[in-house]
């Protein structure tokens, strides 16, 4: 039976429907990306520094970094050094290193006060057995105004950018900049730690564009 003008016209319109949602479809599995630390790049360095179980670092994320800029970042560190150890982040010295390897400067938010680029970011004391949590960005996305001084105005990383990173496997690294104070005491000097946490950019499994998961 030959198909009429309307059935046609119907069919047609299936198939659009057909190839829209195939397309949302890869378009979201294609943004299940994650910015995930390289643990094993990072112990190693606490290790050759004798910190291994001392000092632990994280840093969150945008869960969604396909979908949406990120602006911020948090570092979060804590101490677990024996008492009166007290570790020192130096926010002049601590660094963002970019996927080409260009250094930025990293800058902490502080809280309920405004941003000043001019002053010197005073150090962040974390006592033993205490945890930092910080609000952290790059001194390239904040822009000046005469009216309401510094504000974050670009992202940490463009879309287009963190997509083909995730593509070729590109890392980029978090340099914080540590100081133990000398305890005499106990003979212990000053100490220094530069530590570098890399991350890399990873595709996540289809499974976790779904709220179940298949049975083992």
């Amino acid at each position: 039976m030959p198909i009429n003008s309307f059935e046609f016209l119907i069919l047609i319109l299936y198939s659009w429907v057909l190839w829209y949602v195939y397309q949302s479809i890869v378009e979201e599995l294609d943004q299940l990306t994650a910015i995930k630390m390289n643990q094993g790049q990072l112990q190693e360095q606490l290790e050759s520094l004798g910190l291994a179980k001392q000092l632990t670092i994280q840093c969150g994320f945008s869960r969604t970094p396909l979908a949406e800029e990120m602006r911020t970042f948090t570092l979060i560190v804590a101490n677990r050094l024996p008492e009166g150890s007290y570790l020192y982040v130096d926010w002049q010295r601590s660094t963002f290193r970019t996927f080409s390897g260009e250094v930025k400067r990293l800058f902490r938010i502080p809280r309920g006060q405004n941003l000043d680029l001019f002053e010197g970011q005073s150090l962040s004391i974390v006592a033993p057995g205490e945890t930092l949590v910080e609000i952290v960005t790059l001194e390239n996305c904040l822009m000046f105004d005469k009216e309401s001084g510094y504000s974050i105005v670009s992202p940490i990383f463009r879309i287009p950018e963190l997509k083909k990173a995730r593509d070729r496997g590109m890392q980029f690294g978090v340099n914080v900049f540590f100081h133990e104070p000398a305890r005499p005491e106990e003979n212990k000097p000053d100490r220094f730690y530069a530590i570098t946490c890399p991350f890399n950019i990873v595709k996540l499994p289809w499974q976790s564009a779904v709220y179940w998961r298949p049975k083992r």
